[in-house]
């Protein structure tokens, strides 16, 4: 079939063209380039087998090099050695002539002169031949030459010393490396990183320190802790040892940094790496929170719980936090913050809250009567719960004063009048400037509090206009129980210019201020071992102006359910069943009983404290009433095993007192009464004994009281009780005892645990805070500041090696600590250092950590060396191993190497023989071992050069051209492209023919 349309057969020329010139193509790269393979494309498989052959042809050439190297070295030894033993050979002909009986001792000594110069020879030559810098006699040497190209074609190569003392001696020639005599290794570093939440204040509590931190502090008590590093400066160790982010600094999400954690016990250390990161906190609520306003009077006594006490409800705020707080056990910690926390204080462990507050808030900046704080409760594991508390305080009305003014008296005023008041002992004077002629009662305050805060002493009195504008008010500011009959106010007087006196009148009031004074407030402390254990049926009794009122212990109570405001609610209630009942109420404050008397004067007659329970009298518990307490007691605290088995019959008990030790024992007891005794008799007939009454108190305490009542009872205060030692003879320990009070007194009424003071405030003690709070929508999600310990690791140890006098030293990976050798093991493929080679005495093999001594250890030696060898893994974990050594000085008493030869006697001659001789072996033994050695190097390099030829023929058969073949192929593939271009053109014209006879 004949068509144009379709010219297959043009289709067909050019397919055959382009195959053609394409394999021209290839035929003359691989000519021109003079190889098979140029690419992957040519042969893949090819191509890998000679990049290997290619590796293995290089490394074998290298090894070639270094057998090469290997021979020159051995050489240079032998050629070195072989001087040596001319000198050795020299020296036995001299010890050969000087043992003949024809010689007088000078001639020996001349010999003698030369063999000492030969001696110093050898080991100059010895000392300080290298090759390539290394030293190759000294006895320093011992490597490998690397003959192949695999891991196993090594050998070794030791090199004996050539130093005189080395050679010749009997024992044979002292091993190679350095010998321990001792070593010890303790680990000094660990990396621990931390993860937290972001919060207000980051801390990582001792708890959470890594595991070789804490065995360091809990072996080194007391250590001091310092922080350092990139990051150090954003935190602060607290009192109990944690690591806490300092406040006001940052530590944002996804922020992370690092420190330097270091405790130091005298001598020692231990150093801790730390890393940290902080994540988002994705739970908005993390912190559970609510708010409480609370409504009270003014008082310089205020108090009131944060949550339930034990069997009672009288926590003031929130039912939340009353949860949270009970979900916890009770185990957390309190704390405030915010605007006017600083003008409270909380028990850190109860949640008591106590203040002394003002209707007006003196801290804010505006004159209300409002104080704003937050109260956190921190659990055990860290998570925190806040509150926000709103106080109001309402003013009791009788600390202030009105003066009535007319407006009309404060009108017509000119330059130069004067208005004074004289309050509290001061007076206040404010003088009218040009071009005042009137003043309201506002401004008149305002003039007046002027002048007062102008003062050296200000008065206690702030002034307010009267909302009626006919006056001013006087209210006198932080003066609750502090305003006696003497504090007086007389009239506001206007002295103008003409000298006529105007006087403003007060209102009464003044006299009730100075009577609510005379308050007196008994606080009577450490009752708890008492009402703990109380129960149905027991009782407890105030004596006050001899009226005997006694609390009973209600139906249903057994022991532990008893406490301090159970008993003040029983006291008030036996007190008002009197038909008169005694002027006195009871409050309780951080588990004291606060009694306070409203009786003027000065002399409260309090008896005491009388507590039954269980069927035995506690006796009396004295109290602190106004100021005539009298009597001073001391209690010291005695350990709680102590008074169960502690302390045995016979023990002896020092008391130290002003220097002065007294020291007693009780035969008869052996428990806390047995103390007392013991304490008893060593004082007695002692100035001191007649001083003091030694008591035995509740719990576990004793007290020493004033024995004789003095009108000031301030004898104890000259006295300094330094220490109370307890000689045990069951045990060679013996314990110091601290003195509970911390060596201070308190007033007593010559009877133990009495440690109240008097608290003379005029609106008495307000326990009854009240109000109400919102409790937010809490999550049971929380954030704590408390950082995570996710991993520690040791990273570093520290060595002692005790090593024998030696002119080198090598030091294994082995011979230091397993911490380290571990540390290799489980982070491999890494690299040796030495971060300090103390002075360039050491250097480090990087490969495999073998640590050897460099010519500036020869010429200076020292005593002890210290360095230390960093590993780095290939994963960039590191460890760093401190190295101290100390080096321990032998005397060598055999006298029997080529350095001890002595020819100036025929004694030393002959016995120089004998040594030489056996120096002449050991070098020729060793010449031997270094001979085969190099023959060994040189059958090796004829065994390379054969395998690197044989290397390179193979490499060359997968990727040389042959050059014939390939001609041939170039030929042939130049005539079929001829010819393919030629049917090409002619079947491109065959089709115009048809068109020709077309027309």
């Amino acid at each position: 079939m004949t068509v144009i349309n379709t010219n297959i057969g043009a289709i067909t020329a050019r397919t055959y063209a382009t195959k053609s010139s394409s394999s021209v193509e290839k035929s003359m790269e691989r000519l021109s380039s003079g190889l098979r393979v140029n690419s992957g494309s040519d042969d893949a498989a090819g191509l890998a087998v000679a990049y290997k052959l290619d590796a293995q042809l290089k490394s074998t050439e290298m090894a070639i090099q270094n057998a090469s190297n290997g021979v020159s070295l051995i050489q240079s030894a032998g050629a070195g050695m072989n001087k040596v033993n001319s000198m050795l050979v020299r020296i036995r002909e001299v010890a050969v002539q000087m043992a003949n009986g024809i010689y007088t001792d000078e001639d020996r000594q001349n010999g003698q002169e030369e063999v000492i110069l030969l001696q110093e020879e050898i080991d100059k030559i010895a000392e300080n031949l290298q090759f390539n810098e290394v030293y190759l006699l000294d006895g320093s040497y011992q490597s490998s030459f690397r003959t192949g190209v695999s891991n196993q074609e090594v050998f070794d190569l030791s090199i004996i010393s050539q130093r005189a003392e080395e050679l010749g001696k009997a024992a044979g020639l002292a091993d190679l490396g350095t010998q321990i005599q001792s070593s010890s290794h303790g680990i000094g570093k660990e990396a621990a990183h931390f993860t937290a939440i972001e919060s207000d204040q980051m801390i990582i509590s001792q708890a959470e320190f890594g595991p070789q931190m804490a065995d360091f502090l809990s072996t080194h008590s007391g250590a001091d802790l310092t922080l350092s590093g990139t990051d150090a400066d954003k935190f602060e160790i607290t009192a109990s040892g944690a690591i806490q982010q300092i406040s006001g600094t940052s530590l944002g999400s996804g922020s992370s940094g690092s420190l330097t954690l270091t405790a130091r016990s005298g001598a020692e250390s231990f150093t801790s790496d730390i890393t940290y990161a902080v994540s988002f906190n994705s739970t908005s609520a993390k912190v559970k929170s609510s708010q409480t306003t609370l409504d009270v009077t003014e008082s310089q006594s205020l108090s009131f719980r944060a949550i339930n006490s034990d069997n009672a409800d009288d926590g003031m705020l929130s039912l939340s936090l009353q949860n949270f707080v009970a979900a916890d056990n009770q185990q957390g910690t309190y704390s405030l913050s915010g605007d006017d926390a600083a003008q409270f204080t909380i028990d850190q462990n109860t949640g008591v809250i106590s203040a002394s507050v003002d209707f007006e808030n003196a801290a804010d900046t505006g004159s209300d009567n409002s104080y704003n704080f937050d109260l956190s409760y921190t659990t055990s594991t860290g998570d925190v719960f806040t509150e926000s508390v709103t106080l109001n305080v309402s003013d009791t009305d009788e600390e202030s004063r009105d003066f009535t003014i007319s407006p009309s008296d404060l009108t017509g005023l000119g330059q130069g009048d004067v208005i004074s008041l004289s309050i509290d002992g001061q007076t206040l004077s404010t003088t009218i400037e040009q071009g005042v002629t009137s003043l309201t009662t506002a401004q008149l305050a305002e003039r007046l509090n002027t002048a007062n805060t102008r003062l050296d002493t200000p008065a206690r009195v702030s002034f307010t206009a009267l909302t009626t504008g006919t006056g001013v008010r006087a209210t006198f500011t932080d003066a609750a129980g502090n305003i006696d009959n003497s504090l007086h106010s007389s009239n506001i007087t206007l002295d103008d210019r003409y000298e006529v006196t105007n006087s403003f009148e007060t209102e009464t009031g003044l006299a009730a201020l100075g009577e609510d004074a005379t308050a007196y407030v008994t606080e009577i402390s450490d009752i708890s071992p008492f009402l703990n254990q109380a129960e149905t049926g027991d009782s407890f009794s105030i004596i006050y102006d001899g009226t005997t009122i006694t609390a009973s212990v209600g139906a249903g109570i057994t022991a532990g359910n008893y406490n301090a405001l159970r008993l003040a609610s029983d006291l008030t209630s036996a007190n008002n069943d009197f038909a008169t009942p005694v002027g006195i109420t009871f409050t309780v404050e951080d588990d004291k009983l606060i009694v306070t008397s409203t009786a003027t004067g000065n002399d409260p007659s309090f008896s005491g404290v009388s507590f039954d329970y269980n069927g035995n009298s506690a006796g009396t518990v004295a109290t602190t009433a106004g100021q005539n307490s009298v009597g001073r007691v001391v209690t010291i605290d005695l350990p709680s095993p102590l008074s169960v088995s502690g302390f045995d019959k016979n023990d002896f008990v020092e008391l130290t007192v002003d220097g002065q030790t007294y020291r007693g024992q009780d035969p008869t007891l052996g428990n806390k009464n047995g103390v007392v005794a013991a304490i008893t008799s060593a004082l007695s007939g002692t100035d001191l004994g007649s001083l003091f009454n030694v008591v035995n108190g509740p719990g576990d305490t004793i007290g020493f009281v004033q024995a004789s009542v003095s009108t000031d009872a301030a004898t104890i205060n000259a006295i300094e009780f330094e220490s109370l030692v307890f000689d045990l003879e069951n045990s060679s320990a013996i314990n110091n005892l601290s003195f509970g009070t911390a060596g201070t007194v308190t007033e007593g009424d010559n009877r133990l645990i009495v440690t109240g003071a008097a608290n003379n405030a005029a609106s008495g003690r307000d326990n009854s805070a009240s109000g109400n709070n919102t409790d937010s929508n809490a999550t049971s999600d929380l954030a704590a500041d408390y950082a995570s310990r996710q991993t520690a690791q040791t990273k570093g140890a520290n060595s002692t090696l005790n090593i024998s006098d030696a002119f080198t030293m090598q030091i294994d990976i082995s011979d230091l600590s397993s911490q380290l050798n571990e540390f290799i093991s489980q982070n491999p493929f890494g690299s040796f250092s030495l971060t300090d080679d103390d002075g360039g005495n050491f250097t480090v093999d990087s490969f495999n950590g073998q640590v050897r001594t460099t010519a500036e250890f020869k010429s200076a030696p020292q005593d002890s060396y210290e360095f230390e060898i960093q590993y780095t893994g290939k994963n960039g974990n590191n460890f760093t191993n401190k190295v101290t050594i100390n080096r321990i000085y032998s005397e060598d008493t055999a006298k029997d190497s080529v350095a001890d030869i002595n020819v100036s006697t025929i004694d030393g001659a002959t016995n120089a023989i004998t040594i030489l001789d056996r120096a002449i072996q050991q070098m020729a033994a060793q010449e031997a071992r270094m001979g085969a050695a190099q023959n060994r190097l040189e059958h090796a390099i004829d065994y390379l050069d054969m395998a690197a030829l044989n290397t390179a023929t193979s490499k060359g058969r997968i990727l040389d051209a042959d050059f014939a073949r390939e001609t041939s192929v170039l030929s042939k593939q130049q005539i079929l492209g001829q010819a393919s271009n030629a049917m090409l053109a002619q079947a491109n014209g065959s089709k115009q023919m048809l068109m020709m006879l077309l027309n």
